[in-house]
């Protein structure tokens, strides 16, 4: 029989197309966490420019976890019905327009909205990633596989706090 190695999962054995497929699966960590991140650094800039009230600051800032609850509990009901795939892609929709609004917005509303519809996105993203990589990695190496989504996220948080020290230097 044939092997095919354009198949991330060969006979239990890790391919480096199993660990591309793993990083691109946790992109949508990342962004989790680089949105999360994101914030802290331009906290008084964003609050300047878009006219955020210091007492709405805290929902501002909160809005983005409430955007991830929602997302991560509606996402099991899409993976059901069209599939881990398709539902991780779906992920991308909320995450890019939630990000185009916040970085358009001129009022309070406006980013805060944004910040929901991104957290929606990065929560739905943050239950898919870990269900797809435990359903394509081989058993002997599911969990270390699967912390990688976990890995993503506070890489993604990380990265913003190395790029806001970069950019004030």
């Amino acid at each position: 029989a044939e092997t095919d190695t354009s198949a991330p999962v060969s006979a239990g054995v890790v391919t480096w197309q199993l660990c591309v497929a793993v990083a691109v699966i946790c992109l949508g960590n990342f962004l989790f966490g680089w949105h999360a991140g994101a914030l802290n650094p331009a906290l008084q800039a964003v609050t300047q420019d878009v006219a955020i009230a210091p007492e709405t600051v805290p929902f501002a800032v909160s809005s983005l976890v409430v955007g991830g609850t929602i997302g991560a509990l509606l996402t099991p009901l899409a993976m059901d019905g069209y599939g881990r795939r398709a539902a991780l892609t779906l992920t991308a929709v909320p995450m890019v327009l939630g990000s185009l609004l916040m970085a358009q917005a001129t009022t309070p509303v406006g980013f805060i909205l944004g910040r929901t519809l991104a957290g929606m996105g990065a929560g739905a993203a943050s239950v898919c990633a870990p269900a797809l990589v435990a359903e394509l990695a081989p058993d002997h190496v599911r969990g270390r596989l699967s912390s990688v989504c976990r890995l993503a996220y506070v890489l993604g948080i990380l990265a913003t706090f190395v790029l806001a020290q970069s950019l004030q230097s």
